[in-house]
């Protein structure tokens, strides 16, 4: 597989279904917060974050927050969704995605890695031998917009050239 591309791709998080996990193999979730779980650098969740959360824990599913976000930011949004949490990750660095498998109880090609950014969720996952998922972002990042901009052409182009649809955020 290719390092970007990813095995799975899903138009929001709260689409993917515990039946959906299991008939990829995943037996444990990591989840990335910004245009993921949560609004970009903030602590309000997106609609209908909280319950498909709780749906997974409900069906079995452990779920474990695995961000690049800072330590603060990350203990408070695993306490609001009651979900543990491993920050500063650095990703596409993979140490904390064997780390969160690992923790969960399963051997990394049944762990997930769910998130919005192909250069550093995909690319992990795919590194490391997890399932790759990813999630088309939400909204346009606001901190940090120059960055995330030039981040976010350098997706599409990837997209374009390796087949993948991407839609514009507005």
């Amino acid at each position: 597989m290719e390092a970007g591309k990813p095995k799975y791709i899903y138009e929001s998080v709260t689409l993917i279904t515990p039946e959906d996990l299991r008939a990829m193999g995943a037996e444990a979730v990591g989840i990335d917060l910004d245009n993921t779980l949560v609004y970009d650098s903030t602590f309000k969740p997106r609609e209908g974050a909280a319950e498909w959360v709780e749906k997974l824990r409900a069906a079995g599913i452990p779920v474990i927050i695995v961000s690049n976000t800072n330590h603060p930011r990350a203990w408070v949004l695993s306490k609001m969704f009651r979900i543990p949490y491993y920050a500063m990750s650095k990703k596409p660095e993979t140490k904390n995605l064997r780390r969160a498998a690992k923790s969960a109880g399963v051997p990394i090609e049944k762990f997930a890695m769910i998130g919005d950014q192909i250069f550093a969720d995909v690319f992990a996952a795919n590194e490391c031998g997890a399932i790759s998922i990813w999630v088309k972002p939400f909204a346009k990042e606001k901190l940090f917009a120059r960055h995330f901009n030039r981040m976010r052409a350098r997706e599409r182009k990837y997209c374009r050239e390796h087949g993948i649809e991407y839609r514009e955020i507005r």
